[in-house]
């Protein structure tokens, strides 16, 4: 905080807020009476070292007015992307709930990930379509919002731009952490608990079944489910012992390579 103000030292955006909302609803409880989510125009404010600015707007009609008067030849470009962008967000979208832990599983979509060519990046994608060496970047910087690089980040990751045009870009009044600060009032209105500054030494099992969690102050907490949100890697290395390991040894996860935790 600073001078009256409140700076998010995270994400500070949202872009489908329908997915909070639906969590409100299933609370019986409605979002917009806790928190107060505003539509942000223009979205961003992309500044190059030349000094020219592209305001990104909520408005289609205002973004090709822009992209005329820095490479005319593109403006056509930008609307065969968006509509590329929406190709890959029917796709995108669907897989979000969807795992990948056999190779059965990836192969249902390959062929979507082929047609739509799920190999290229971001940025060669936008490249196809547009010319102009500033609007590509303009166009092809959202996988930075969560952090992706846009020069290797598959070109799925191109539907941000059909979510932003169809769904707008929203921020939280107070920020970021007033959204969170919301979901903790909503979670224990629900009559769960919240334990902050509480680490977590083990997930416990008993033949191969989960028991419950023994806290770093040695207390145990027994759960017949137990929801980790670190990464698969950390919590199958640190926060199971040995004997419950079959598939996911330490020597494997030691050797596995990963992509950006998202």
């Amino acid at each position: 905080k600073q001078d009256g103000f409140t700076f998010d030292g995270g994400p500070t955006i949202v872009t489908v807020p329908e997915l909070f909302e639906e969590l409100w609803e299933l609370c019986g409880k409605t979002m917009s009476d806790d928190v107060d989510l505003r539509l942000m125009d223009p979205f961003y404010r992309i500044r190059f070292d030349d000094g020219r600015i592209f305001d990104y707007s909520n408005e289609k009609s205002e973004n090709l007015r822009q992209i005329l008067e820095f490479n005319p030849a593109d403006a056509e470009g930008y609307e065969r992307y968006l509509k590329a962008s929406e190709a890959r967000h029917k796709v995108g979208f669907a897989l979000l709930d969807k795992p990948f832990s056999t190779l059965s599983q990836l192969l249902r979509f390959a062929p979507d990930l082929v047609r739509l060519r799920g190999d290229q990046s971001v940025y060669q994608l936008v490249s196809k379509y547009i010319k102009n060496e500033q609007l590509r970047q303009a166009v092809s910087f959202h996988p930075l919002l969560i952090g992706g690089n846009p020069y290797t980040a598959s070109s799925l990751y191109s539907l941000i731009s059909h979510l932003e045009v169809t769904g707008g870009v929203w921020s939280a009044m107070g920020g970021t952490g007033r959204i969170i600060e919301s979901l903790g009032h909503l979670i224990r209105g629900q009559g769960s608990d919240i334990r902050l500054n509480a680490e977590v030494d083990q997930i416990t099992t008993e033949n191969r079944k989960v028991t419950g969690v023994r806290m770093k102050s040695g207390e145990h907490i027994a759960a017949n489910l137990v929801i980790s949100n670190a990464d698969s890697a950390w919590t199958y290395k640190y926060l199971l012992s040995e004997t419950t390991k079959r598939k996911w040894t330490e020597r494997k996860i030691d050797k596995a390579h990963y992509s950006n935790g998202l």
